[in-house]
């Protein structure tokens, strides 16, 4: 059993710190945020250390099933409307976002929980002053299979046939 899964069977006093890390190419730099009302430093387990913008956000985890498409989904504030406008920007360029969500326990800002959560933007809305998102991972109805498409451009014999 892990740490975190102490934490939560136990009912302790110990505190879950929620992060996301989202990133695209066009953005000058990943924009790292986490759930709460003050900036945080938090290390990613390997030495280093990023600050993390404070913003108010909520976040529905994916179940632990073994469901075709696991879903993480979030909402954001967009009050000054940074967030649409990076959106906004992936969009124009047409590049995927990137997020990597990480879980910290409030007493080890050291390094994740757990390990962390990668996945990318399926979709999402704006309504109002909130921005929800939804990103997915393991996502197998996605997947193409065989992984070689044979068309005339990879086997152009197919043509005779």
């Amino acid at each position: 059993m892990s740490l975190l899964e102490q934490v939560c069977a136990s009912g302790g006093n110990i505190a879950i710190i929620d992060s996301l890390e989202l990133s695209a190419a066009s953005w000058p730099g990943p924009q790292r945020l986490v759930q709460g009302f003050y900036d945080m430093p938090l290390g990613f387990g390997n030495g280093s250390y990023a600050t993390f913008k404070a913003v108010p956000m909520g976040l529905v985890l994916p179940e632990k099933s073994n469901q075709s498409n696991q879903k993480l989904v979030f909402a954001l504030d967009n009050v000054l409307g940074t967030a649409q406008r990076l959106i906004d920007q992936s969009l124009a360029a047409n590049e995927p976002i990137k997020i990597t969500m990480r879980r910290y326990l409030e007493n080890n800002l050291y390094g994740p929980a757990q390990p962390p959560f990668v996945a990318t933007v399926l979709g999402g809305g704006i309504k109002g002053t909130v921005i929800q998102l939804n990103a997915g991972f393991h996502n197998l109805l996605d997947f193409r299979w065989p992984r070689d498409s044979y068309d005339l451009n990879y086997v152009p014999d197919l043509a005779y046939l």
